[in-house]
């Protein structure tokens, strides 16, 4: 039943318009509350949410019943007493692998508990709003020789530190590991930040510096990204 349940939701492309129509969709809905419910309250499946499903042959999973799925999701982690804001975290870093939620938001709300937390969000913030303004900027790769400053070299040496521990435990599912680690990046993040001046007049400097804020934006929002708390 399963199954065909799935063979029904993942070959509806778009709206009919007809009575066909509206069962498939009314499937499609029924589908997703049985998904949502395996899913949270017994973990008896791993639900990755790609375009495309095996299922025999080749099934679509149009992007309507995807954001239906994401969308009552949301609604069950609110019921669970989860805020949006970090629902929004959590889903902003990875909405594919929906069993993952719940352990990173637990994990999420722990961390936020924390000094370094805030520090480390008031950051984010702060790079995600300049990269957003320099988006057209020509993307290059980090170059340790164009540092002039200790700030940027020690940021450089924090994130080529913490990237494999941090992907370790986030790999074994250690997400409050992770984040405690990450806490450990806002010394050199604060000091590069009072003491280095990111959109340097030279543009090969400016470059460099806006990648390695790039690197460190990736880094900091691998459990949920922390700007939307």
């Amino acid at each position: 039943i399963f199954v065909f349940l799935i063979s029904l939701i993942c070959n509806i492309k778009k709206p009919l318009g007809t009575f066909i129509g509206l069962v498939k969709s009314l499937i499609s809905k029924l589908f997703s509350a049985v998904l949502i419910f395996l899913l949270s309250e017994f973990s008896l499946i791993q639900s990755n949410l790609p375009p495309m499903l095996e299922v025999g042959e080749t099934l679509y999973l149009s992007a309507q019943n995807q954001n239906f799925i994401i969308d009552r999701f949301k609604g069950y982690l609110k019921e669970k007493g989860f805020s949006i804001d970090k629902i929004e975290a959590v889903l902003a870093t990875d909405s594919d692998r929906l069993h993952l939620a719940i352990p990173r938001l637990v994990a999420l709300s722990n961390f936020l508990q924390t000094d370094d937390a805030q520090a480390l969000s008031n950051a984010n913030k702060r790079i995600r709003n300049i990269l957003k303004k320099n988006s057209s900027s020509k993307q290059c790769q980090i170059s340790k020789d164009l540092f002039t400053t200790d700030e940027e070299s020690t940021l450089h040496n924090k994130i080529q530190s913490l990237s494999p521990v941090v992907s370790q435990a986030i790999d074994e599912g250690r997400y409050s590991d992770a984040l405690r680690d990450l806490a450990s990046a806002r010394g050199a993040t604060d000091n590069f930040f009072e003491n280095v001046m990111v959109m340097s007049d030279d543009p090969i400097e400016r470059a460099n510096r806006l990648a390695l804020l790039s690197e460190l934006f990736v880094l900091l929002n691998c459990v949920g990204d922390l700007s939307e708390i």
